[in-house]
Protein backbone atom coordinates (compact mmCIF):
# COMPACT_ATOMS: atom_id res chain seq x y z
CA UNK A 1 0.00 0.00 0.00
CA UNK A 2 1.86 3.04 -1.15
CA UNK A 3 -0.97 5.92 -1.61
CA UNK A 4 0.76 9.24 -3.62
CA UNK A 5 0.06 12.34 -5.76
CA UNK A 6 0.13 11.82 -9.42
CA UNK A 7 -0.35 13.59 -12.37
CA UNK A 8 -4.17 12.59 -12.50
CA UNK A 9 -5.80 12.42 -10.50
CA UNK A 10 -4.94 15.79 -9.70
CA UNK A 11 -4.55 16.37 -5.95
CA UNK A 12 -5.82 12.88 -4.72
CA UNK A 13 -3.81 10.38 -3.23
CA UNK A 14 -3.63 6.52 -4.96
CA UNK A 15 -1.44 3.67 -4.79
CA UNK A 16 -0.47 2.94 -8.47
CA UNK A 17 1.02 -0.46 -7.96
CA UNK A 18 -1.96 -2.41 -7.64
CA UNK A 19 -2.50 -6.40 -6.75
CA UNK A 20 -1.35 -8.49 -9.24
CA UNK A 21 -3.87 -9.88 -11.33
CA UNK A 22 -4.62 -13.91 -11.92
CA UNK A 23 -3.41 -15.02 -15.33
CA UNK A 24 -5.40 -17.41 -17.01
CA UNK A 25 -3.96 -20.13 -19.49
CA UNK A 26 -4.67 -18.71 -22.38
CA UNK A 27 -2.97 -15.12 -20.50
CA UNK A 28 -0.19 -17.19 -20.43
CA UNK A 29 0.12 -19.06 -23.62
CA UNK A 30 -0.34 -15.50 -25.26
CA UNK A 31 3.34 -14.56 -23.55
CA UNK A 32 4.43 -17.65 -24.61
CA UNK A 33 3.87 -16.67 -28.23
CA UNK A 34 5.61 -13.14 -26.91
CA UNK A 35 8.84 -14.87 -26.50
CA UNK A 36 11.74 -13.07 -24.75
CA UNK A 37 11.75 -9.32 -24.49
CA UNK A 38 12.95 -7.89 -28.04
CA UNK A 39 12.22 -11.13 -29.94
CA UNK A 40 9.30 -10.57 -32.59
CA UNK A 41 6.52 -13.20 -32.29
CA UNK A 42 5.21 -15.23 -35.46
CA UNK A 43 2.19 -14.87 -36.94
CA UNK A 44 2.00 -18.49 -37.64
CA UNK A 45 2.33 -19.11 -33.59
CA UNK A 46 -0.25 -16.75 -33.17
CA UNK A 47 -2.38 -18.83 -35.63
CA UNK A 48 -2.09 -22.07 -33.68
CA UNK A 49 -2.40 -20.07 -30.40
CA UNK A 50 -6.40 -19.32 -31.89
CA UNK A 51 -6.75 -22.76 -33.25
CA UNK A 52 -5.96 -24.30 -29.61
CA UNK A 53 -8.93 -21.92 -28.04
CA UNK A 54 -11.31 -21.92 -30.39
CA UNK A 55 -13.49 -20.70 -27.84
CA UNK A 56 -11.64 -17.37 -27.92
CA UNK A 57 -11.93 -17.55 -31.46
CA UNK A 58 -15.49 -17.45 -31.67
CA UNK A 59 -15.46 -14.89 -28.94
CA UNK A 60 -13.45 -12.61 -31.28
CA UNK A 61 -15.76 -13.26 -34.57
CA UNK A 62 -18.95 -13.07 -32.50
CA UNK A 63 -17.87 -9.62 -31.03
CA UNK A 64 -16.81 -8.15 -34.51
CA UNK A 65 -20.40 -9.84 -36.29
CA UNK A 66 -18.73 -12.38 -37.85
CA UNK A 67 -16.08 -10.83 -40.00
CA UNK A 68 -13.58 -8.45 -40.03
CA UNK A 69 -13.74 -7.95 -43.64
CA UNK A 70 -16.66 -8.16 -45.36
CA UNK A 71 -17.91 -11.71 -47.34
CA UNK A 72 -15.39 -13.35 -45.52
CA UNK A 73 -17.12 -15.30 -42.34
CA UNK A 74 -15.81 -18.81 -42.61
CA UNK A 75 -13.38 -19.76 -39.77
CA UNK A 76 -10.43 -20.23 -41.53
CA UNK A 77 -11.43 -16.70 -43.66
CA UNK A 78 -11.55 -14.84 -40.14
CA UNK A 79 -8.63 -16.47 -38.80
CA UNK A 80 -6.39 -15.18 -42.06
CA UNK A 81 -7.85 -11.66 -41.88
CA UNK A 82 -7.57 -11.76 -37.75
CA UNK A 83 -4.37 -12.80 -38.16
CA UNK A 84 -3.35 -10.32 -40.87
CA UNK A 85 -4.65 -7.04 -39.03
CA UNK A 86 -2.60 -7.85 -35.90
CA UNK A 87 0.80 -8.73 -37.83
CA UNK A 88 0.83 -6.75 -41.15
CA UNK A 89 2.23 -3.99 -38.82
CA UNK A 90 3.29 -5.71 -35.97
CA UNK A 91 0.74 -4.62 -33.59
CA UNK A 92 0.47 -7.78 -31.83
CA UNK A 93 4.13 -7.24 -30.33
CA UNK A 94 4.01 -3.48 -30.03
CA UNK A 95 0.77 -4.03 -27.68
CA UNK A 96 0.94 -7.59 -26.22
CA UNK A 97 4.97 -7.49 -26.16
CA UNK A 98 6.51 -4.45 -25.85
CA UNK A 99 9.21 -3.77 -28.58
CA UNK A 100 12.79 -2.44 -28.29
CA UNK A 101 13.18 0.79 -31.43
CA UNK A 102 15.85 2.56 -31.19
CA UNK A 103 17.11 1.61 -28.11
CA UNK A 104 13.81 2.48 -26.04
CA UNK A 105 10.96 0.53 -25.22
CA UNK A 106 7.64 1.25 -26.98
CA UNK A 107 3.98 -0.33 -26.71
CA UNK A 108 3.65 -3.08 -23.99
CA UNK A 109 -0.07 -2.45 -22.89
CA UNK A 110 -1.05 -5.42 -21.89
CA UNK A 111 -0.98 -6.03 -17.99
CA UNK A 112 -0.10 -9.78 -18.29
CA UNK A 113 3.36 -8.72 -19.79
CA UNK A 114 4.32 -6.48 -17.19
CA UNK A 115 3.79 -8.74 -14.69
CA UNK A 116 5.52 -11.54 -16.34
CA UNK A 117 8.67 -9.27 -16.95
CA UNK A 118 7.99 -8.23 -12.85
CA UNK A 119 8.65 -11.80 -12.12
CA UNK A 120 11.20 -12.83 -14.35
CA UNK A 121 13.25 -9.76 -12.54
CA UNK A 122 13.50 -8.01 -15.88
CA UNK A 123 11.05 -4.74 -15.33
CA UNK A 124 9.83 -2.41 -12.52
CA UNK A 125 8.47 0.93 -12.13
CA UNK A 126 9.88 4.01 -12.64
CA UNK A 127 11.01 6.29 -9.12
CA UNK A 128 9.90 10.07 -8.84
CA UNK A 129 8.12 9.59 -12.19
CA UNK A 130 4.81 10.64 -10.24
CA UNK A 131 4.13 14.17 -12.66
CA UNK A 132 3.96 11.24 -15.43
CA UNK A 133 1.72 8.85 -14.07
CA UNK A 134 -1.91 8.58 -14.81
CA UNK A 135 -4.56 6.13 -13.46
CA UNK A 136 -8.32 5.27 -13.22
CA UNK A 137 -7.87 4.01 -9.63
CA UNK A 138 -8.57 -0.09 -10.37
CA UNK A 139 -8.62 0.12 -14.06
CA UNK A 140 -6.16 1.93 -15.97
CA UNK A 141 -2.42 2.71 -14.91
CA UNK A 142 0.18 4.87 -16.86
CA UNK A 143 3.24 4.27 -15.39
CA UNK A 144 7.21 4.83 -16.20
CA UNK A 145 8.72 1.36 -16.61
CA UNK A 146 11.98 0.66 -16.07
CA UNK A 147 13.28 -2.76 -18.39
CA UNK A 148 16.54 -4.99 -18.64
CA UNK A 149 17.04 -5.78 -22.22
CA UNK A 150 20.75 -7.00 -22.21
CA UNK A 151 23.24 -5.28 -20.36
CA UNK A 152 21.13 -2.16 -20.98
CA UNK A 153 18.58 -0.29 -18.92
CA UNK A 154 15.83 0.91 -21.14
CA UNK A 155 13.03 3.41 -19.96
CA UNK A 156 9.90 4.38 -20.81
CA UNK A 157 8.11 7.20 -18.56
CA UNK A 158 4.52 6.74 -19.75
CA UNK A 159 3.36 2.90 -20.42
CA UNK A 160 -0.06 2.20 -20.03
CA UNK A 161 -2.24 -0.66 -19.11
CA UNK A 162 -5.97 -1.58 -18.45
CA UNK A 163 -5.64 -3.99 -15.23
CA UNK A 164 -9.16 -5.35 -15.52
CA UNK A 165 -8.45 -6.70 -19.11
CA UNK A 166 -7.05 -9.89 -20.05
CA UNK A 167 -5.65 -10.98 -22.84
CA UNK A 168 -9.01 -12.12 -24.86
CA UNK A 169 -10.49 -9.38 -23.97
CA UNK A 170 -8.12 -7.20 -25.55
CA UNK A 171 -7.96 -9.10 -28.78
CA UNK A 172 -11.97 -8.36 -29.12
CA UNK A 173 -11.35 -4.83 -27.91
CA UNK A 174 -8.73 -3.79 -30.51
CA UNK A 175 -10.43 -5.75 -32.86
CA UNK A 176 -13.60 -4.30 -32.73
CA UNK A 177 -11.59 -0.79 -32.56
CA UNK A 178 -9.92 -1.85 -35.96
CA UNK A 179 -13.74 -2.06 -37.65
CA UNK A 180 -15.15 1.19 -36.17
CA UNK A 181 -13.71 2.88 -39.49
CA UNK A 182 -13.74 1.84 -42.96
CA UNK A 183 -10.56 3.90 -43.24
CA UNK A 184 -7.19 2.29 -43.41
CA UNK A 185 -5.66 5.21 -41.78
CA UNK A 186 -6.69 6.49 -38.68
CA UNK A 187 -6.25 7.66 -34.97
CA UNK A 188 -9.60 7.77 -32.91
CA UNK A 189 -10.70 7.27 -28.62
CA UNK A 190 -12.82 4.31 -28.16
CA UNK A 191 -14.81 3.37 -25.12
CA UNK A 192 -13.75 -0.10 -23.61
CA UNK A 193 -16.65 -1.91 -21.61
CA UNK A 194 -14.97 -4.27 -19.10
CA UNK A 195 -18.07 -6.72 -18.64
CA UNK A 196 -16.54 -8.66 -15.71
CA UNK A 197 -15.89 -5.52 -13.44
CA UNK A 198 -18.24 -3.21 -15.16
CA UNK A 199 -16.39 -0.66 -15.53
CA UNK A 200 -15.45 1.39 -18.59
CA UNK A 201 -12.13 3.52 -19.64
CA UNK A 202 -11.01 5.20 -23.09
CA UNK A 203 -8.08 3.69 -25.24
CA UNK A 204 -6.72 5.09 -28.37
CA UNK A 205 -6.58 3.01 -31.66
CA UNK A 206 -4.18 3.73 -34.13
CA UNK A 207 -4.66 1.91 -37.34
CA UNK A 208 -2.33 2.13 -40.66
CA UNK A 209 -2.05 0.46 -43.80
CA UNK A 210 -5.06 -1.35 -42.97
CA UNK A 211 -3.09 -2.76 -39.84
CA UNK A 212 -3.38 -2.54 -35.95
CA UNK A 213 -0.53 -0.82 -34.94
CA UNK A 214 -1.43 0.37 -31.35
CA UNK A 215 -4.07 0.70 -28.57
CA UNK A 216 -3.66 1.45 -25.42
CA UNK A 217 -5.86 3.08 -22.32
CA UNK A 218 -5.51 6.80 -21.94
CA UNK A 219 -6.86 8.13 -18.61
CA UNK A 220 -6.92 11.59 -20.46
CA UNK A 221 -7.09 11.17 -24.13
CA UNK A 222 -7.16 13.87 -26.83
CA UNK A 223 -8.04 12.00 -29.91
CA UNK A 224 -11.78 12.15 -31.00
CA UNK A 225 -13.98 9.11 -30.44
CA UNK A 226 -15.16 7.16 -33.01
Amino acid sequence: DNPEVHHVPQGIAVDITPPPPQLSPFDRDILQVCGILGSHPAADDFKALLKAYPEVLQRIQQAVDGEIFAGRNSKTEFLEDLTQIWFKRDGFEHIFCGSIEREQLKGMHYVGRYLQLQEQGLAGKMPNNQHQEETIDGVVYTIGVLVKYGDRLLADRRNGYALVTDAAELLIAATQAFKKKARPRSTYTVAVVDVDSGHTYPAVFVKEDNAIVTFYPDATPIEPFA
